[in-house]
């Protein structure tokens, strides 16, 4: 066991740039917070490591209570079982380790039987449709069919068709019968994804199939029982379109009988580590590349971004990774897009992992290089040293200023000509503090004559 404490081996775990990090548990002039997101990525990484190696073992249980205690962290902390969340209360298809999510599990086993509607609710990206579909694979209507409709994808006028069903010759264009979303799931759940944009003039036929479990097809004179549960989404407020004519009330009752709520993955960061590694596998596996693994500097900026698109945000910018990752096994930062690998949770405050480097020796590997030969950059200040990060930022911010002021403050051909979305060019404006509207006035009194 004393051979697993060895500085050898942390740095074979850790990585080369990482295990002067990883000798110290608080990096010089680092603040402690940011410190500790990347301590413990560096402990997520290594617990996987161990934990595909040596599996559920008494050897896997003393090597990490070892290393616990050797490396200063909690051997019950959630990011040292990466690879057994979520133990009491499985979501089938669903990987989760958060307080906030676990409630929401245990909930979903007490009404997993019910026949009663159930609404969530939740941020685009939360995965509305995976705990539908967990909802769905635990009640005892799992031998029947799971059918989901999403509302915003059809017209007002073929939606009654699509959920109610049709007789044939009913319409223009209804050359056979068609017995809707609804009646397809006969036995099983029927899963209506954002409710909210249900027009209003269909909205009385659900209520009807809610209320009385029958159907009301298209040219039919009589209506069809169905025996079918309801679980419906939405990211929209409810209560304030209720209020504003825009949603039946009687309707929002109906549906919000059991509620169920997704926090935004920013809610619940310690499980970000989990669903990385999740994604990664899921998805390195499905483009035929060898496994994978985060380098731990990429790991913590993971767990520090809010992902305004959650999940399905974070899915994308993982399978970018592996998509330009080539034959290398460690996603690196140079992985990212760009706006991911500098943004930081917060933005008033600087870059984290500049602090981190502003630690590490003159001779790291990871260090920025000073004036070499060959280097065009500028000759940085002994006066007034900056970071990496710093200076990155204010080349780009010039470069940005120019292009503005060459387009003539037209964000769209700014964005063309340097190669960005409008979307991301905005981001990185937020970022540097650029105002386009304050630059553009102050630009047209310097041209006024005195």
């Amino acid at each position: 066991m004393q051979k697993l404490l060895t500085p050898e081996f942390r740095q074979s775990l850790l990585g080369n740039e990482q295990a002067e990090a990883a000798a110290s548990p608080v990096l010089p002039e680092a603040p402690r917070d940011d410190v500790s997101s990347l301590l413990a990525a560096q402990w997520a990484i290594i617990t996987r490591t161990l934990g595909r190696v040596l599996g559920p073992t008494d050897l896997y249980e003393t090597t990490m209570q070892a290393l616990a205690q050797a490396l200063g962290q909690n051997s019950g902390n959630a990011l040292s079982e990466p690879t057994v969340p979520n133990r009491e209360f499985p979501l089938p298809g669903l990987v989760y380790s958060s307080v906030g999510m676990r409630e929401l599990a245990q909930q979903i086993y007490k009404i997993r039987n019910s026949k009663l509607p159930a609404l969530i609710t939740g941020e685009p990206g939360t995965g509305k449709e995976g705990v539908a579909r967990a909802l769905h694979l635990l009640s005892d209507r799992r031998s029947g069919p799971f059918v989901a409709f999403n509302c915003t994808i059809v017209t007002k006028e073929l939606m009654s068709s699509q959920l109610f069903g049709h007789r044939k010759g009913s319409f223009t264009g209804a050359d056979t019968n068609y017995q809707g979303s609804i009646r397809s799931a006969e036995g099983g759940t029927i899963f209506l994804d954002e409710i909210g944009d249900l027009p209003l003039e269909l909205q009385p036929k659900l209520l009807r199939f809610l209320q009385d479990g029958e159907v009301h097809p298209v040219g039919e004179t009589r209506p069809v029982k169905v025996d079918v549960r309801v679980v419906t989404a939405t990211n929209r407020d409810l209560e304030t379109m209720v209020a504003q004519g825009l949603f039946r009330e009687d309707l929002y009752y109906r549906i919000n009988i059991l509620r169920f709520h997704l926090p935004p993955l920013r809610d619940r960061r310690e499980e970000i580590p989990t669903l990385a590694f999740h994604l990664l596998d899921r998805f390195a596996q499905e483009a035929h590349k060898k496994p994978l693994t985060f380098a731990p500097e990429v790991l913590a900026r993971l767990s520090s971004i809010d992902w305004p698109g959650n999940i399905r945000q974070l899915s994308n910018q993982i399978q970018r990774a592996i998509a330009l990752i080539g034959d290398e096994e460690v996603i690196r930062p140079h992985h990212l897009w760009a706006e991911t690998a500098s943004e930081g949770r917060r933005g008033g405050k600087r870059d984290w992992l500049d602090e981190v480097l502003q630690g590490l020796p003159a001779n790291s590997p990871t260090s920025p290089a000073e004036n070499t030969p060959h280097s065009t950059r500028p000759r940085r200040s002994s006066t007034s040293p900056r970071t990496l990060a710093q200076e990155v930022d204010g080349l780009e911010r010039e470069i940005i200023l120019e292009t503005l002021k060459n387009a003539n403050f037209n964000l769209s051909k700014t964005a063309q000509e340097l190669g960005l979305t409008r979307r991301g060019l905005s981001l990185k404006m937020n970022r540097l503090r650029i105002d386009p509207k304050a630059l553009r006035k102050a630009t047209a009194q310097d041209a006024k004559p005195a």
